[in-house]
């Protein structure tokens, strides 16, 4: 029988493991800044307000694990950064700037899950810039025995968490940025899956980022609020 257990203690003692893979194109440079950012934001934001059964532990672990090998590198030290597609993750504020276009894929590997990252980012030349991602947090397969202890099916959980992200640039030394962002936990079977109980949670959650450039010295101060949401609800 093949085994993945999950909780925040195994996170925070996992090793991780890292390759980055990335396609960089060009887009023309920003002429215009975008004046309209957070409030927009928060109207299309909607929270969900039940707690789902399952642990919230396992159900939220897709939104502590770090996303991208510079990150880790830098011990998640990334709110000033500006790191391209990993500011999805850390401060959207840090797309704001960007002026190429960009696709990449993070993987990772822990003893809690193995997860991919997929973010594509495209710059403006009027607006800003904006961001699709999706963070898929696999945590293996359970298999289901029948009486006799043979297999015949498998249990498959999984995390899965879309975003879209929006950066822009207020003169020469504020940026903002917001991700909308939702999450879903499911617990898949395949086989004889009679006994099995299979379910999905999801939640809604924002993240709000901003950063200042200082005049005259070479200091970026940042700033991000993430994660903003409620609990899991059963859908």
């Amino acid at each position: 029988m093949r085994r993945r257990r999950s909780s925040v203690n195994d996170v925070a003692a996992a090793g991780q493991r890292w390759r980055h893979f990335r396609r960089v194109g060009t887009a023309p440079p920003r002429r215009v800044f975008a004046r309209y950012l957070l409030a927009s934001g928060l109207a299309m934001f909607a929270s969900t307000a039940a707690a789902g059964a399952q642990s919230e532990a396992d159900g939220a672990l897709v939104l502590l694990l770090p996303v991208g090998a510079q990150s880790v590198g830098m011990g998640q030290a990334m709110v000033a950064e500006r790191p391209g597609s990993e500011g999805v993750w850390w401060n959207p504020a840090g797309l704001a700037r960007l002026t190429k276009r960009e696709a990449a894929i993070h993987h990772s590997e822990t003893l809690a899950a193995r997860g991919d990252a997929l973010t594509i980012v495209v710059p403006t030349a009027s607006i800003g810039t904006f961001a699709l991602s999706l963070n898929v947090l696999d945590f293996g397969n359970q298999q289901i025995t029948d009486g006799t202890g043979q297999p015949v099916g498998l249990v498959l959980p999984r995390n899965i968490l879309a975003a879209a992200t929006y950066g822009a640039a207020i003169g020469t030394q504020v940026s903002l940025g917001l991700s909308y962002k939702r999450l879903q936990y499911r617990v898949d079977c395949t086989g004889q899956c009679s006994n099995v109980s299979t379910f999905s949670a999801g939640t809604n959650a924002l993240d709000l980022g901003a950063q200042y450039e200082m005049s005259g010295v070479p200091i970026r101060l940042g700033a991000a609020i993430r994660n903003i949401g409620s609990r899991l609800r059963i859908t």
